[in-house]
């Protein structure tokens, strides 16, 4: 029986991508310099990735797995994975965003297919009914905005500006721990007022510590009159070196500012964005799915040992396997489907049906549900896979 599908994927070409690190992981060739933003794999009907049958006919993800599903039951069903892996690769920073709980998804989804907004329209935000909490991890250093600060510490660092709009907003935030207020009145600033107040920020201040104004010169480079400039105030700045992650929940603030990693996700492509971008904003739905709890995520790093690791959250949909191999075998134990990369070397994938020579930047779909995979050779690679749990 096969098990083992070698995978196209789509690329997403936004102004925010890198011309060069994802193509210099997958070895597609970049003739164009064309910004590679995202490589997807998964079965997400956006962009879902191609399975190459023995045939050499090509036939979407999505479509195979609902195929797989009819056969099984009879009845016709859609196809997905409950995860979507990607690479990511930002050369000037993303928009200041939040993705919805399941509860703002069901509720956003359903209102814009109520007032007949397509779903590949600029002002569509909720593509489907799904949350998206989700994991980054760095292949290169890596900088992000991640999850409001400790109150007393953002009010703190908005004080110190010395800009009296700034100031008063810290007087308030240390005395209501309201963070739903504050980002109201940032984002409700004029054009005239951005420009004055970041103007006097960048050039005429230097009491911040210098991982907050090295983030703010990072977004004032490509967004100098956008309110993103101030969010390193009260929003957390996190550097990663390659191997480290972080998780983030639905609904919390953050930005991806630099650097390449793979961001493993709930499977949506539901995003609510309030500044750093050119595409659609909607202030008043962002604050509605907003978080406004502080929220700092711990940085998790793996140690470069021979064999297997796992990088486990609280969400259901997913769990990253880092593979490294000098030699011997490992076991993935899987009880649904999973997506493996390959990273370095060369890796022999097996089941008790089939096998896989897994290469450096290929990606297969591993179609097997109850049986262990057998991992060896010399090389590292990542899997994308649905925990295991206690009950399973």
């Amino acid at each position: 029986m096969k098990h083992f599908y070698q995978l196209e994927n789509p690329v997403m070409y936004y102004d925010w991508g890198s011309e060069q690190d994802i193509p210099l992981f997958t070895g597609i060739k970049n003739e164009c310099n064309l910004p590679f933003a995202e490589l997807w794999m998964g079965a997400h009907p956006s962009a879902p990735s191609s399975i190459i049958l023995d045939s050499g006919k090509h036939i979407t993800l999505d479509a195979f797995i609902g195929n797989k599903r009819n056969s099984l039951t009879g009845e016709a069903q859609e196809g997905s994975l409950p995860f979507l892996f990607k690479i990511l690769s930002a050369k000037k920073p993303l928009s200041l965003q939040i993705h919805p709980s399941k509860y703002h998804a069901q509720l956003g989804f359903e209102d814009e297919q109520s007032r007949n907004i397509r779903v590949h329209s600029r002002k569509r935000m909720y593509k489907d009914t799904n949350h998206k909490p989700e994991i980054i991890y760095a292949l290169t250093d890596f900088i992000a905005l991640c999850g409001f600060r400790p109150y007393n510490e953002a009010a703190n660092y908005l004080e110190a500006t010395d800009i009296r709009f700034l100031q008063e907003a810290g007087i308030v935030l240390e005395s209501t721990h309201d963070y739903s207020f504050l980002m109201s009145r940032v984002l409700a600033l004029t054009k005239i007022q951005r420009k004055k107040i970041i103007h006097e920020l960048i050039h005429e201040h230097k009491a911040l510590p210098e991982p907050v104004t090295e983030v703010m010169r990072m977004i004032a480079q490509y967004y100098p009159d956008d309110v993103g400039v101030l969010a390193p105030l009260f929003i957390n700045c996190i550097f990663l070196s390659p191997g480290q992650s972080i998780y983030i929940p639905s609904g919390f603030i953050h930005a991806y500012i630099k650097g390449t990693g793979l961001e493993l996700m709930a499977c949506s492509d539901n995003v609510l964005r309030a500044a750093m971008t050119s595409k659609h904003i909607d202030k008043i739905k962002f604050l509605e799915a907003m978080r406004i709890s502080p929220y700092k995520p711990y940085i998790k790093e793996l140690p470069r040992i021979n064999g297997i690791q796992s990088i486990h959250t609280e969400a259901e949909e997913f769990e990253l396997v880092v593979v490294r191999l000098d030699s011997g075998t490992e076991i993935v134990r899987t009880s649904s489907p999973m997506i493996a990369l390959g990273e370095s070397g060369s890796l022999h994938l097996k089941t008790e049906s089939d096998t896989y020579i897994l290469q450096p930047g290929k990606a297969v779909f591993i179609d097997c549900d109850s049986q262990d995979v057998l991992v060896s050779g010399s090389g590292s690679c990542y899997i994308a896979k649905t925990p295991e749990r206690e009950n399973a």
